[in-house]
């Protein structure tokens, strides 16, 4: 998976039970396992 820093979330979801994110990265969107993403900015 990707190491991503995240900037947005895009779908407000449960961290405690979901797998996957989709996080947007300047103008590109991935999805990424919620270990591998850093919340910096925004809320959830």
């Amino acid at each position: 998976g990707h190491n991503a820093v995240v900037d947005e979330i895009l779908d407000r979801v449960n961290l405690s039970t979901v797998q996957k994110i989709i996080v947007k990265i300047g103008k590109e969107s991935i999805e990424t396992a919620k270990e591998y993403a850093y919340v910096v900015g925004g809320d959830l």
